[in-house]
């Protein structure tokens, strides 16, 4: 008696190669959706290596700066936590100056959230020299050519002032 299995599969590169053109639309909706389950997924996952990552260096920063940091221009008390929420919350957060262009770390808060705090991490961060500052004078001040700007701004000033 013998039983019959179907078509022996003797190379399975030909055999995947057939599949995949017999069952093209079946892949490619199974694909989609696998698609769209591992990129919420992976979405999901960056939040929570974020979040954490941006909780290590807030300690971090606490440790450097103090636990309750001020804008070093106007002296207005600030808070570490990054708050998404409302306008004036956001406008509270330690905003990171850079005090000069040449600096391996460009935009300070994205750069927090995708590197983990680790020694390495610290002294490039310690490099950089960045001020601390609310968002209102961060706002104000050039990131170019500050001094002449800030000469041409009291000039201007002073002969309002004194006019």
């Amino acid at each position: 008696m013998t039983i019959e299995i179907g078509p022996v599969k003797r190379n399975r590169k030909e055999y995947l190669k057939h599949y995949a053109e017999k069952n093209k639309e079946k892949l490619r909706i199974y694909n989609q959706i696998r698609h769209q389950k591992n990129r919420a997924r992976d979405k999901e996952l960056e939040d929570i290596r974020r979040a954490r990552f941006l909780s290590d260096w807030n300690n971090y920063f606490k440790e450097k700066y103090g636990e309750i940091p001020f804008c070093e221009i106007c002296k207005k008390e600030l808070t570490w936590e990054i708050d998404k929420g409302h306008k004036n919350n956001r406008l509270k957060s330690v905003f990171f100056d850079h005090k000069h262009n040449n600096i391996p770390i460009k935009y300070p808060k994205p750069w927090c959230g995708s590197h983990s705090c680790n020694e390495k991490n610290r002294e490039i961060w310690n490099k950089c020299f960045f001020g601390l500052l609310c968002g209102n004078c961060n706002i104000k001040l050039p990131t170019e050519n500050r001094t002449e700007w800030l000469k041409k701004a009291i000039k201007y000033v002073d002969r309002i002032e004194y006019a």
